[in-house]
This record gives C-alpha cells, structure tokens and sequence, in this order.
C-alpha cells in the first residue's frame, strides 16, 4: 500500500453480530416462522444494520426461501452495499393437546 504523507491509515475489525451473519457484502437472517402465516401470509420483522425492518411473508410460503432485501447488507471500498437476504423456516409445534391434534388432522383432511 502506498502512502503518502497526510494519508490516514485505518484497521477496521467488524464485531460478529448476535443475529445477523455476513457473507461478503451480503447478511443472513434466518426466521422462524408458524405453518398457518406460510399457508395465510404475514408481516413479519426483520433487524438490519439500521434498525428493525419488516417484509412480507406472502400466502402459500415455501420452506426454506430466501426472502431478499436489497441494499441492506454492508458496504463495499466501493461504495456498493450488499443485500439483506431472509432465510424464512417454518416451525412446526408437536400437537401437545388433544383440540391440537383435532386442527392438524381437520387441516389434513381439508388439504387432500
């Protein structure tokens, strides 16, 4: 590298985020999410690097998509910054009731 006098030389270490991971200029979320906001949509809120986001969960989710947020990610030497992509996974709860266990069964025959 080469300086000249009057140039100012920086070290910047990033500090790992609790819920965010980088990938170069890119970050993942991963969320969780219930089956019936998959199956009738939902708002849900994401953290960026400047504060809390939503992005819309749209009916008949996948699981395991990745839901992009352009330009929230971090920023390149070039100025260009990277995306926020949104891992979205469904969490699926054991039927712990006996009213529980009649829904999923409900759902099972209605969805045939």
């Amino acid at each position: 590298m080469n300086l000249t006098r009057g140039d100012l030389r920086l070290r910047i270490e990033l500090k790992r985020h609790s819920t965010l991971k980088a990938i170069n200029n890119n970050l993942i979320f991963n969320a969780l999410i219930d089956p019936w906001y998959a199956a009738l949509g939902k708002t849900i809120t994401v953290p960026t690097l400047e504060g809390p986001d939503t992005i819309d969960i749209l009916p008949g989710f996948i699981d395991r998509q990745f839901l992009k947020m352009p330009n929230k990610g971090i920023y390149n030497e070039n100025g260009y910054r990277g995306d926020l992509n949104v891992l979205v996974k469904l969490k699926v709860r054991a039927a712990t009731t006996r009213r529980a266990i009649e829904l999923w069964e409900q759902l099972r025959e209605e969805t045939k």
